[in-house]
């Protein structure tokens, strides 16, 4: 049975609160990892402008740890790839010096990509490993999260997992996320006999509500956890494949509708310990 231990939070679980306010908010829910985002912040950076310092006495007082850093490269670009390699540098620098275990990257989106599918496999190999050395120099672990999008250049668990095979990427795993599993049309038959649990190192979990086809459905309109009744993801269910499937890692709640943002301290409180109750209950 899940504990509160095996939960953690998005940032935009409350995206419209300051970075001290979302870290008192995990301990006020009584969940101790959080995930941070380089693309939600009030201030000049994902760190809401707090030195490093000033972050970790944060993490101290309320018993909270970075579980991951959400990242906005695209994992397979290979332009201006120097660039590139210097800001995950950084990063991997600052992830090290708050104690994140993870920095997680995400494929390129693009419709008008006209790279062949062994092209785009080739250039996910190609700066992983590069990135796996990279976050290997400061004890950081990476993160690939398939993105289930039609426009995606790495839409499929197994396909992700292959490219760690090939980079030889030991300190890379898999993001299992429900919405991008519903986008992509994964079954528990696929999860079962296509992944290797052991290759995932973190669970997103959201739920929709609006009826929408995997083809309709988009980020905006992720919520937190409904019942299966409601939810077209099913999410409950989907972490019940995960749970059978003796994976031991964080759940993390990933909500992304917009309106979030505008939602009160107590609101999002609320809503992550119901999030927290119905997993648990299953």
């Amino acid at each position: 049975m899940l504990e509160l231990n095996d939960f953690c939070i998005n940032r935009c679980c409350a995206g419209g609160l300051s970075l001290p306010d979302f870290v008192k908010l995990a301990n006020d829910v009584g969940v101790h990892n959080i995930e941070l985002r380089t693309d939600i912040h009030h201030g000049s950076n994902f760190l809401d402008d707090l030195s490093i310092a000033e972050f970790n006495n944060l993490q101290r007082n309320y018993d909270v740890h970075v579980a991951n850093i959400s990242a906005e490269f695209n994992l397979d670009d290979r332009s201006d790839l120097n660039t590139k390699l210097k800001g995950v540098s950084e990063l991997a620098e600052i992830a090290q010096k708050i104690g994140a275990d993870h920095i997680l990257f995400t494929p390129i989106r693009n419709a008008d990509d006209i790279r062949t599918d062994e092209q785009k496999f080739d250039d996910l190999v190609h700066n992983i490993r590069i990135y796996s050395d990279i976050l290997g120099t400061v004890g950081v672990n990476g993160l690939v999260e398939p993105l289930g999008f039609g426009d995606s250049s790495l839409r499929f668990p197994w396909v992700a997992q292959k490219v760690l095979q090939e980079a030889d990427a030991k300190n890379f795993k898999l993001i299992a996320d429900t919405f991008h599993y519903y986008k992509a049309e994964v079954t528990k038959k696929d999860f079962d006999e296509k992944v290797d649990v052991n290759r995932v190192g973190l669970i997103h979990l959201s739920s929709i509500t609006s009826k929408k086809s995997p083809e309709e459905a988009d980020d905006a309109d992720r919520y937190f956890i409904s019942t299966n009744e409601e939810d077209v993801m099913k999410s409950i269910e989907q972490a019940n494949w995960f749970k059978e499937s003796n994976y031991f890692g964080l759940y993390s709640f990933e909500p992304c509708a917009p309106e979030i943002n505008n939602w009160s301290y107590d609101k999002c409180k609320q809503e992550i310990s119901d999030s927290i109750d119905k997993i648990i209950a299953g």
